[in-house]
């Protein structure tokens, strides 16, 4: 009998904490569903557009740590190693600190330490002398480790090498240890992260929200340079811009027609608009633009995304699925009017050549951070308070008559919005 009550007392237990966690998940989701109404009142934050105002008072404010008895003679600095192993945005978004990097040590002899795949970003960059390749990332892929194989492949790549410094400009922790395995007198970088070591200089790995590009200036900045912000930038060759006329030239473009640049693919389904909206807007734009010619772009895993888009549209874009190379693509998209395209490494490639982009910015990342840098770009995004949410799969779904909605952030943008912020753009352009 004793047995009975106890285990009928334990049911009873179980049974109030389901409870209480069903009722605790429902307020959660009844605040969501406030949230979302909250949301629907200011459907979109105000298009606006990203100016030096936005990122001019990014100057150095990070703690700074210094090992103590370590200041870096500059006079003795002469071989510098940068340490950039990372996706192809976010290599282009150090070419800024590069380019501080020179300028403060003008005589050193800079060598970049880059990924196969991401070498065409730093390729015929002025600032870096050398460029040396490992993959620590896959192309398609988010994290690697170093194994003791790897870690010796690594080492005898650097050893030929007398670094006097070496800068990892990733702020995530996983390629630290390569500092070690360059064997400079000084480091510098970013800690945190419970390192195993000291770094000579040391800034913090997530101060405030501020462009990447400016966070990694920042860490120049740390070592006593005294720089101004400046933007990301390509170098194709003459030979990449020949080839971009060439290709237009094959499309019939003339001097007379707008050029429009889409790219809709993206590597994570959460940064990556939907195919019917981005099939709208190309009837929308072509109804607007009558001598607009709209390129639709795209690589080899964006294929079915890009012919789902053209089967729904009845203005029919100039479909570019071959794959070029990253200066080829670039000397294209500097001959577009204006790009549109998700948060991805398309819009930051038409950024850097100049060239105006309107952004689709889910709540993946924080765009103060992550946006495409430069004065003249426009960014879209939803102001909800799940963003950023860092995920790769949407996990936060909103509730529209008691329907779960996923990708929200993404939902509330649509056609018109985007037709907006083209006008704003082109009208700009036309007059200035």
């Amino acid at each position: 009998m004793d047995i009975k009550i106890s285990f009928l007392y334990f049911l009873s237990v179980i049974f109030f904490i389901a409870l209480v966690m069903t009722y605790k998940r429902f307020q959660h989701v009844k605040k969501i569903s406030l949230e979302f109404k909250k949301t629907m009142d200011m459907r979109l934050r105000d298009i606006h557009l990203v100016t030096d105002d936005d990122i001019k008072n990014s100057a150095l404010q990070n703690k700074i740590v210094i090992q103590p008895g370590t200041a870096i003679p500059l006079a003795e600095i002469k071989t510098i190693l940068a340490v950039k192993l990372d996706h192809i945005g976010d290599v282009l978004l150090t070419t800024p600190a590069l380019k501080a990097l020179r300028e403060y040590f003008p005589s050193a002899r800079i060598v970049a330490l880059v990924s196969q795949w991401t070498k065409d970003v730093l390729k015929n960059n002025p600032h870096v002398d050398e460029l040396l390749f490992f993959d620590f990332f896959p192309v398609a892929g988010r994290l690697s480790h170093l194994t003791r194989k790897r870690k010796s492949q690594l080492q005898h790549l650097l050893s030929p090498y007398s670094f006097d410094l070496a800068i990892d400009f990733r702020k995530e922790p996983e390629t630290r240890e390569v500092l070690t395995l360059a064997n400079p007198r000084y480091t510098a970088g970013y800690g945190g992260h419970s390192l195993p070591f000291k770094l000579t200089v040391e800034l913090p790995a997530f101060p405030r929200r501020i462009h990447r590009a400016e966070q990694f200036l920042d860490l120049v900045r740390a070592l006593g340079a005294q720089t101004s912000a400046s933007e990301p930038t390509l170098y194709p060759s003459d030979e990449d811009r020949s080839f971009a006329r060439n290709f237009l030239a094959r499309h019939g473009v003339q001097p007379q027609d707008t050029l429009i640049g889409i790219h809709p693919g993206a590597r994570d389904e959460i940064k990556q608009w939907f195919k019917e909206r981005y099939a709208a807007l190309i009837d929308k734009l072509a109804a607007e633009f009558p001598h607009g010619k709209i390129f639709l772009f795209g690589g080899p895993l964006d294929k079915m995304f890009l012919l789902e888009i053209m089967s729904n549209t009845s203005a029919k874009p100039i479909l570019c699925d071959s794959p070029f190379a990253l200066l080829q693509f670039a000397a294209i998209l500097e001959k577009m009017h204006v790009f549109i395209g998700n948060n991805s490494a398309p819009v930051h490639i038409a950024s850097a050549m100049k060239t105006p982009v309107v952004e689709i910015h889910s709540a993946f990342v924080d765009s103060r951070e992550w946006s495409p840098y430069g004065k003249r770009n426009i960014i879209l995004e939803a102001d909800i308070p799940c963003a950023p949410c860092h995920k790769t799969v949407c996990r936060t779904w909103y509730y529209e008559e008691r329907k779960p909605v996923p990708l929200f952030c993404l939902r509330l943008i649509h056609t018109e919005d985007v037709v907006r912020a083209v006008k704003k753009i082109l009208d700009g352009s036309q007059s200035s």
